[in-house]
């Protein structure tokens, strides 16, 4: 059984910052013309094409329940395989921000991501990064997901886990 995360505007925010690390050096370079600002570029235009790269795969963003585990999927990033065996409990939570956080946006939440609190640091595959996160705590870590169908998925994990 497939469950599909929640809407949310995190390719959008991918996108837009992507565009931002490159026009911006652009127009500088254009407004004064600098072989710094030309490594600025090349230095940001890596960082904008990783960008890009997870924008396009954020619609393969889904959650898998099968025989034995759930497995958590982001393109060819994360593959994640939990089983039901080592899921300690879940629980919907309202995450404090951390500012060293990375890979976390408006709308998107991906890899270890740290939070404040005594929450630490949760494996994120996520259309929200901060409010209504289904963490579930298992042997070896937590992980945080935001299925669209919350009821279903939580109910239906709930019958894989017996």
């Amino acid at each position: 059984m497939t469950f599909r995360p929640a809407r949310s505007s995190g390719s959008a925010w991918l996108i837009g910052i992507a565009a931002l690390m490159i026009g911006i050096p652009v127009l500088l370079q254009a407004l004064t013309p600098s072989r710094s600002v030309l490594l600025v570029f090349i230095a940001t235009g890596v960082v904008a094409v990783w960008f890009v790269f997870l924008a396009v795969w954020f619609p393969s963003m889904r959650y898998e329940l099968q025989d034995r585990e759930l497995l958590i999927h982001y393109g060819p990033l994360v593959h994640w395989r939990i089983p039901y065996r080592a899921i300690r409990g879940m629980r919907w939570q309202d995450l404090r921000l951390n500012l060293l956080a990375s890979h976390r946006l408006p709308g998107f939440a991906l890899f270890g991501v740290m939070y404040g609190g005594d929450v630490g640091v949760v494996r994120m595959c996520a259309s929200r990064s901060l409010h209504h996160i289904l963490l579930i705590d298992t042997d070896h870590g937590r992980y945080g997901v935001t299925p669209a169908d919350e009821a279903g998925f939580v109910a239906a994990l709930q019958r894989a886990r017996r």
